[in-house]
């Protein structure tokens, strides 16, 4: 069976490929990419140091469709003995995910997104996203270029990849248990370790009508190829304020990373259980893993 050339040519940046245990994964950022990578390189037991970073390929032995032929890329894509999987994720829920990580949090370093620039950090982060989606309206273009905000039809290419299962987020845990009884080399794949971690904010606090609007517009496609239902938001939204806390707790990250004495700060705020809503654990990992890098 031969495939489109253009199609292999995208897959092969995209792609991970699982060998031993004959699964292909394509990557959706922001829709637990980490821990699914994270998941297949230790069943592969393809880890080349101790702690796994899967977004580093020197650091772990799984292989794109770029590193084997394309007879053997052909194969994977055709044999019925392969899982092809990818997993979207409800555009709401994706954006306001996207915008906390890339832009809220400061993480945008190597992204040509002025607006992050020029954020002045509120407790109120809804109505920072609220704004952020009203400018997104005007000048997605270029925020499409990026692959975290990009429309998932965009970057799945589900019409064209010849997947066995396009999943929605929530049907991970379901699949993972399918797929460990399908096939012995695949027993121990265990899906379920949450990686990467976000601020947690409910949705109903980081939308309003007019913004769940402009939204389904700009994601049209991924509204209707996906199946995903509009959801009634009201004329306003919820109230939810961080507390001084967490505010300053989001501050110190985005300021002061690259400084060992941040590390030590945010342990000890950690260690009172300051600012309980959040995601404290996975901010130190975020200022751990800058402070690394900038040495």
């Amino acid at each position: 069976m031969s495939f489109d050339p253009g199609i292999l040519r995208w897959a092969e940046q995209k792609s991970f490929v699982a060998e031993k245990s004959r699964i292909l994964y394509v990557a959706t950022p922001k829709v637990a990419c980490t821990t699914i990578r994270t998941g297949l390189i230790v069943l592969e037991g393809a880890s080349r140091s101790k702690k796994i970073d899967p977004h580093n390929v020197g650091s772990h032995t799984i292989p794109s469709l770029a590193n084997i032929s394309v007879a053997e890329s052909e194969f994977v894509l055709g044999s019925p003995e392969w899982i092809r999987f990818c997993v979207t994720r409800r555009p709401y829920e994706r954006l306001v995910s996207a915008w906390l990580n890339k832009i809220f949090l400061g993480d945008a370093v190597n992204l040509t997104l002025p607006y992050a620039a020029e954020l002045r950090r509120t407790r109120d982060v809804g109505s920072l996203f609220r704004e952020f989606v009203k400018g997104l309206e005007s000048g997605s273009a270029l925020y499409f270029r990026d692959e975290h905000f990009a429309p998932q039809v965009v970057l799945l290419k589900s019409e064209d990849f010849p997947y066995t299962h396009v999943l929605d987020l929530p049907e991970l845990a379901s699949f993972a248990s399918w797929a460990r009884s399908s096939d012995p080399s695949r027993k121990e794949l265990d899906l379920s370790v949450r990686t990467n971690a976000s601020l947690r904010v409910p949705l109903r606090a980081m939308y309003d009508r007019s913004t769940a609007e402009i939204v389904e517009s700009l994601y049209e496609d991924d509204f209707t190829q996906f199946g995903y239902e509009r959801e009634d938001f009201g004329e306003r939204s919820d109230e939810f304020l961080l507390t001084e806390n967490e505010l300053s707790l989001v501050e110190l990250l985005v300021a002061s990373a690259g400084e060992l004495h941040a590390a030590a700060a945010l342990a000890s705020m950690a260690s009172r259980r300051v600012g309980g809503r959040y995601a404290l654990s996975e901010l130190l990992r975020a200022l751990g893993k800058r402070t690394r890098l900038s040495r």
